[in-house]
């Protein structure tokens, strides 16, 4: 008679977290990303979109390639929830750039407020729905 009751609370147990899987996901697991970026009104053709953990010294956690205006960071490499700082590249090699060890000196088309001393913040959420716009001006 015990035995019977048991494998009916192991079957009612396999059931409840087969109906609700999401009930025992980690609240802190890895969120994916995506987003849009402009730059003078229109989507920013090449670039990288990189996001860095608020404590100092700063570190970098995640980032994208821009294509098109758009990145997106996949689960596996994305971030837990929380607050990160954003800096956004764009580097251009002028038409005639100068050139250090042989190699055209880029120069950062994105003003330095959006990359080197960034103040863009972002909050990722658990459960998805991570996507940011940015509007460079």
């Amino acid at each position: 008679m015990k035995a019977r009751h048991y494998r009916s609370v192991w079957l009612l147990l396999a059931l409840a977290i087969g109906v609700c899987p999401g009930c025992t996901a980690d609240p802190n697991a890895l969120q994916p990303l995506s987003g849009k970026v402009t730059f003078q009104g229109q989507p920013l053709a090449q670039g990288t979109i990189a996001f860095f953990g608020r404590e100092e010294p700063e570190q970098r956690l995640s980032g994208a390639m821009l294509q098109e205006g758009r990145f997106h960071v996949a689960a596996d490499f994305g971030l837990p929830p929380g607050t990160y700082k954003v800096k956004i590249s764009s580097p251009e090699t002028p038409a005639n750039p100068e050139m250090i060890g042989g190699y055209p000196v880029n120069v950062e088309r994105i003003p330095a407020e959006f990359n080197k001393n960034s103040k863009l913040v972002i909050e990722v959420k658990p459960g998805g729905g991570n996507v940011f716009d940015f509007s460079i001006p």
